[in-house]
């Protein structure tokens, strides 16, 4: 009976010793040609000392909002990282339920799965936690049909354009320029 190769066996391994830093592996029988690795030195990694800053993103850009209350540059509400990222997981939610739109319920399970904001500190102390929401929502607004494919970009309801309508006329209001739900 022939044992079955593993995969160290086919991968050559890079020493210490070898003094140009490269490996080069045989021809691949997709390609047919060679492959040559190089090790990167110290004198090589030369990564700049940056230090980070939080991200914001024109909400014009990344939500859906029909009709701004300002249409000077100095009045465009900025959205946090995290702010996107809970709208782009609500989205998310709503295609793996199989919704097709996007509604208040999605926009709250995307804050629970973003997590880090005080909003989902305040959900999780309180006992409401994304399968919780999730089992929640099926219980109220039902099972999607099994062969129902959703949008890509499923769109918002009403009550939820009004949510982030309401949102961004605070963000408007208050000096911060950003939101940090």
């Amino acid at each position: 009976m022939a044992s079955i190769p593993n995969l160290s066996s086919f991968l050559p391994t890079l020493s210490h010793s070898n003094p140009n830093n490269q490996c080069t592996l045989p021809p691949t029988s997709l390609f047919g040609t060679r492959i040559t690795l190089l090790r990167a030195t110290s004198s090589s990694r030369s990564l700049p000392n940056t230090s980070c800053s939080a991200t914001s993103a024109t909400v014009s850009f990344s939500l859906p909002t029909p009709k701004p209350l300002s249409d000077t540059p100095d009045k465009t509400p900025k959205w946090s990282e995290r702010a996107i990222k809970s709208y782009a997981m609500g989205e998310l939610e709503a295609r793996k339920l199989k919704y097709p739109n996007t509604g208040t319920e999605a926009i709250l399970m995307g804050i629970l799965v973003e997590g880090t904001s005080n909003a989902a500190k305040f959900l999780r102390a309180n006992g409401i936690t994304l399968l919780k929401a999730r089992e929640e929502t099926v219980e109220l607004l039902g099972k999607s049909d099994l062969f129902f494919f959703s949008p890509e970009h499923p769109p918002l309801t009403e009550p939820a354009q009004k949510a982030l309508d309401w949102a961004i006329e605070e963000k408007l209001k208050s000096d911060l320029g950003y939101s940090r739900f």
